[in-house]
């Protein structure tokens, strides 16, 4: 019996093309019921994927103008249900300078989003610089806010990293660990204490 010698460069490169071509084709087919003029249109319209809820359904967040002057822009929460219709919307009620950042399905079944406050100088107001809010499984807010002190490093379904500015000229950064109702878990002077152990 002979043996054949086997390129493995080739071989790999064949494995990594059948790879992204069946990557390719999973994503046209869970894409084939999406109309993605439905949920990103006008100019100031935009609305990106947060996160998966338990039951399938997908939420996005963004942000929708109201008017056609494209003036008046309002944060925005679309859950799609896992046949792409539309489960729930939420715009809210009042214009304000955030971007929504992430969500998380908590044990309960509430949804907690996380909203940077600040605005298009990334100054952020003099209560929080981000914040959690709480909302229904159907959507409607619970009126809880949770307010975040700290520049959002990195978060996760389990936590958030924030870094906290100095108070004096000569102060260092702190880098503290939260849970997603905002407690504060651990603290450290160095931001890879977080970012290492995750």
């Amino acid at each position: 019996m002979k043996l054949r010698k086997t390129n493995h460069s080739s071989v790999l490169k064949r494995i990594l093309i059948l790879t992204l071509c069946l990557i390719m084709l999973a994503g046209t087919v869970l894409a084939e019921n999406i109309n993605v003029d439905e949920f990103c249109t006008g100019d100031g319209d935009y609305l990106y994927f947060l996160c998966t809820l338990s039951d399938g359904r997908l939420l996005c967040g963004g942000s929708k103008t109201l008017d056609e002057s494209k003036d008046i822009a309002r944060k925005w929460l679309l859950c799609l249900n896992p046949d792409r219709s539309v489960s729930w919307e939420y715009i809210t009620p009042e214009e304000e300078a955030s971007t929504v950042m992430r969500a998380s399905e908590r044990p309960d079944g509430t949804i907690a989003v996380v909203f940077d406050m600040g605005d298009e100088d990334y100054e952020a107001p003099e209560s929080a610089r981000s914040k959690i809010r709480y909302y229904t499984p159907d959507g409607q807010p619970t009126g809880k806010e949770t307010d975040l002190p700290g520049v959002i490093m990195s978060i996760t379904d389990t936590d958030i990293v924030q870094m906290l500015l100095p108070e004096e000229e000569n102060d260092d950064y702190r880098y503290i660990l939260t849970d997603w109702e905002g407690n504060v878990m651990d603290e450290s002077d160095e931001l890879q204490t977080f970012i290492h152990s995750r």
